[in-house]
């Protein structure tokens, strides 16, 4: 479950470190000189790139150094032995969080709690020389479990009597045992020494939010906010040994939320989250508390307000980031109050100064392979919300700040298929307005279609030298569906005679040609059962037929992909000596040419393909096989041989497929539908054959398309 990454990690930890030199990053850091000590501030964060995920990593001398990770940022850093050490987080393809602890920038990721499905991680800490994590198991059934993870593993805490929920947000070492915090409701929890103790919220407020742990000597100082219900607004506060006190407030404050805590010479120093009121808007000010007192720092010139998230031990330098006039975030630090921007590696949009870290102690460079992977994902999951997805995240904002009100320039209901042109990426689908569309880069373009119509969809999207083409189908009154092609805008109908109706699936240009995969559907006077369905494609409009089968399942999408000058189209191919039984198959159109190719199933009673694609000389395609005992069940196809995908599942009235494949070296990539108890179809994305976990993946649902961007 992605959180807000300006405001959900926490604790900035105060350590320190000095990097004598900075390396070429080819170079082989074993191999550098001595050199005298001199005090250097490393300062690590995170910075995020034109496609929205973020790389880990630290500057030194503003030279900036990327950590392995995958969407990854930090959340604390620390020197141990002349090595900068990080806990943070990543995230998988499927939007989960994942802790993980760097060295030298070699990730490391944590072992997850038993059966979880998601995590909270919040924040870092040293503990016996070892990275510590505190943070929160959640599962589906709603419960959250309070933890931390060093060492590699995970150590659960104790719920507190009568709850069956609680989050754990901050973990320390005291006298050499381990003591931690966090919260639920108006309760705040203190763990140390294996039992809890249970704290309140100061009279007047709802609910109590710590965030970090500060120890003094046998004092226990826990920071963090409160909420009060009755003026709707966050005070910043202090438990001293489990007694609550509100810390000062700058003017007209909105929103305020320590979430870092520190002892510089005796006194107490915390850095968070701080907007006030300005008119109707809400501004972000940057500042720190000292002993309970507010303390501002200065906005940067050209921003339109800053944060502070950490100090050094000396509370001489300040991280943070301000906020542009263009809405960037830019990254630098406060020294002596005066504010220094640090420089953005190439192609980072963005960043957040998090952790200064000064030292003497020397540090090997860190690694530099932090390559990004972008595995993007079309569908709906309850019913009709789309999934137009980055590694498991909705890419745009579908409601406005109300959060009730669609951002109007999107509207999308459910997305069927993805192409990326350079850096745009689009989607095509519907809007919530019942029409046809795509999007490109989260802009809507709705598709017009001829008068009397009253319904119809978007299939597939292709662009080609800055002409948009867009399959799908649309229907008037009692009649079939037609297919139909757009080309920037422009209806055509695809041909399909005097039928029940029909569809137009997929897409492809090649050369000037534009090939449409599709089917229509011939009627049957013994009954629909019986009726015909004709599966063909288009080239420029001219329509071939490939196969005609009978008894499909309803949900049948018929593939297409192109190799070079060279199309391949998959579906369904009768058995002539067992009538009612079809196979998976694949068609090739070369030139003139049309070779088919059938399948195998095994001993599955029948089969079909829904999508394909080729890699060099391989053939991936996916689709569904049934047998009576467990009705359909999704597979994929390798060069012809056939791999079930996992399901959890096995209901026989519900239809689970495959429906478009993707690969990204040896990984395969499979976007489709599978049973899921109570909730029937729900989208899935599987990888190698097992399920992705999703952050959002059990409501009803399907995904109908995948595409993989490696950068």
């Amino acid at each position: 479950m992605r959180q807000n990454k300006q405001l959900a990690m926490s604790a900035m930890v105060i350590a320190a470190l000095l990097l004598s030199g900075c390396q070429n990053p080819a170079t082989d850091p074993g191999t550098l000189p001595e050199e005298k000590p001199t005090k250097r501030t490393i300062i690590a964060g995170y910075v995020i790139d034109d496609h929205g995920l973020s790389t880990a990593g630290h500057w030194v001398d503003d030279a900036w150094f990327s950590y392995q990770g995958n969407d990854a940022n930090v959340i604390g850093a620390f020197e141990i032995g002349g090595d900068v050490y990080a806990g943070g987080t990543s995230y998988s393809i499927g939007n989960r969080s994942v802790p993980c602890v760097w060295k030298n920038g070699v990730i490391t990721e944590m072992a997850e709690p038993s059966d979880a499905d998601d995590y909270y991680v919040y924040s870092a800490s040293l503990i016996d020389g070892k990275v510590a994590i505190a943070g929160t198991a959640i599962y589906w059934s709603g419960d959250k479990l309070p933890g931390y993870w060093i060492d590699g593993s995970w150590n659960a805490l104790a719920l507190p009597a009568g709850i069956t929920s609680c989050y754990a947000t901050a973990v320390a070492q005291k006298n050499g045992a381990i003591v931690a915090c966090g919260y639920y409701g108006s309760s705040v929890y203190v763990w140390e020494n294996g039992a809890v103790s249970t704290f309140t919220a100061p009279d007047g407020y709802a609910r109590a939010y710590p965030r970090a742990i500060s120890l003094d000597g046998d004092t226990t100082y826990l920071v963090g906010y409160v909420y009060s219900s009755v003026a709707d607004t966050y005070a910043p506060c202090t438990w001293k040994n489990g007694v609550p006190s509100i810390m000062g407030t700058p003017p007209d404050p909105s929103i305020i939320k320590p979430y870092s805590a520190a002892f510089v010479d005796g006194e107490l120093v915390a850095t968070g989250q701080c907007y006030v009121k300005n008119g109707d808007d809400d501004v972000q000010v940057a500042g720190y508390w000292k002993s309970g007192a507010w303390i501002p720092l200065p906005i940067p010139s050209g921003s339109t307000g800053a944060r502070a998230f950490g100090t050094t031990p000396d509370a001489n330098v300040f991280t943070g980031y301000a906020t542009l006039q263009n809405g960037a975030t830019q990254p630098g630090y406060w020294e002596a109050g005066a504010w220094h921007a640090l420089s953005l590696p190439n192609g980072a949009a963005g960043g957040y100064a998090r952790v200064p870290l000064t030292t003497e102690a020397r540090t090997p460079e860190p690694a530099r392979d932090s390559g990004k992977l972008a595995v993007y994902t079309a569908g709906a999951f309850d019913s009709n919300r789309p999934i137009m997805d980055q590694n498991g995240a909705l890419m745009y904002d579908q409601y406005e700040a109300d959060y009730t009100t669609e951002v109007e320039s999107f509207k999308a209901s459910f997305a069927t298929s993805i192409y990326l042109d350079g850096n745009d990426i689009f989607f095509a689908g519907n809007s919530t307005d019942g029409g046809a569309a795509y999007w490109k880069n989260g802009i809507r373009t709705d598709l017009a279609v001829p008068a009397g119509t009253f319904s119809r969809t978007a299939t597939d999207i292709a662009v080609s030298e800055s002409n948009v083409y867009v399959a799908g189908y649309f229907k008037k009154s009692s009649a079939g569906e037609i297919p139909c092609l757009w080309v920037n805008g422009t209806i055509s109908e695809l041909e399909i005679g005097g039928t029940l109706g029909g569809e137009a699936n997929r897409l492809a240009i090649v050369g000037s040609d534009v090939y449409v995969s599709g089917y229509y559907v011939e009627k049957d006077e013994a009954g629909a059962d019986n009726d015909t369905w004709k599966i063909c494609f288009w080239k420029n409009g001219i329509r071939t037929d490939l196969e005609s089968v009978t008894g499909l399942p309803s949900i049948t999408v018929f593939g297409l992909a192109q190799s070079g000058p060279d199309v391949y189209l998959c579906g369904s191919s009768g058995i002539p000596a067992d009538p009612g039984r079809f196979a998976p198959a694949y068609w090739l159109v070369s030139g003139a040419t049309l070779t088919k190719t059938t399948l195998d199933i095994g001993s599955a009673e029948k089969a079909g393909l829904v999508g394909l694609v080729v890699e060099g000389s391989s053939v991936y395609a996916t689709g569904a096989f049934y047998n009576a005992g467990t009705g359909w069940m999704p597979a994929i196809w390798k060069n012809g041989l056939m791999s079930a995908l996992e399901t959890d599942n096995t209901q026989t009235n519900n239809f689970q497929t495959g429906i478009a494949v993707a690969v990204d070296g040896s990984d395969v990539y499979v976007a489709g539908m599978r049973s899921y108890s109570y909730k029937g179809e729900v989208p899935t994305l599987w990888k190698n054959g097992e399920i992705v976990p999703l952050a959002d993946g059990t409501s009803y649902g399907s995904m109908m398309d995948v595409a993989i961007r490696r950068y």
